[in-house]
């Protein structure tokens, strides 16, 4: 890109993390002796395009970021849907800031190049989404685990983040899902509730979500292949 222009960055660490079964939420447990929350961190404070990053977390865990004096940071209050906790970041973003990046503090692995690559996305398209294609066969079942259907997995993929919207987008899709009492589970889903079809950009499958201790042993494994 010649001419860039300003993003900011909301990364979500508000989540509980119960599934880990720790005292603390999973974004802040050690990963290869650093807090997890710290991967996500320094790789968009890294991006030149980034020029605002807002935390969404607990007051209790912004010693967390102490250590980060970077005038880009700031904070917000998570909320008690996943687009509440958007909405509160949003609401510190500068108002000349017009596209907004989000993403899960629990993705400590993403790298940059793919980051540069769902921006891009977006800029073309006015929303956009890391995700990878599905390996696996899908069913659908009903209530009682019945299969109904087998599912065509060539146009079936697990959505990452970060993902990247157009401020107006997004602002109006929060209302839209707010008016309408509507939980969503990824941004986009709020541009698709305005008639807004998301880029979905290729990812990489090292792009893990931190779930269980499983996924945290997993992406210690794969941070010490790079060392």
């Amino acid at each position: 890109m010649k001419h860039p222009p300003s993003i900011a960055a909301i990364l979500l660490a508000g989540g509980k993390g119960l599934r880990m079964g720790q005292a603390i939420p999973k974004q802040y447990l050690p990963l290869c002796h650093r807090p997890l929350i710290h991967y996500s961190l320094d790789t968009l404070l890294s991006i030149r395009e980034i020029s605002q990053l807002v935390v969404v977390c607990a007051p209790r865990f912004k010693y967390f970021f102490k250590l980060n004096s970077s005038q880009k940071l700031s904070f917000a209050l998570p909320g008690e849907k996943r687009q509440d906790s958007v909405s509160n970041g949003l609401k510190k973003v500068l108002k000349s800031i017009k596209w907004i990046l989000i993403h899960d503090g629990v993705r400590p692995l993403t790298c940059i190049k793919d980051i540069r690559k769902v921006i891009h996305g977006a800029l073309e398209n006015g929303a956009a989404t890391l995700g990878t294609p599905l390996k696996c066969t899908v069913k659908e079942v009903n209530k009682n685990l019945m299969i109904k259907k087998t599912l065509n997995r060539a146009f079936l993929y697990h959505i990452q983040t970060p993902q990247v919207l157009r401020r107006d987008l997004l602002e109006r899709g929060i209302k839209k899902a707010t008016q309408e009492s509507l939980t969503v589970t990824d941004d986009t889903t709020l541009a698709e509730l305005l008639g807004h079809r998301a880029k979905l950009v290729i990812g990489s499958d090292t792009n893990l979500k931190i779930t269980t201790p499983l996924d945290l042993k997993i992406a210690e494994e794969l941070l010490d292949a790079t060392l």
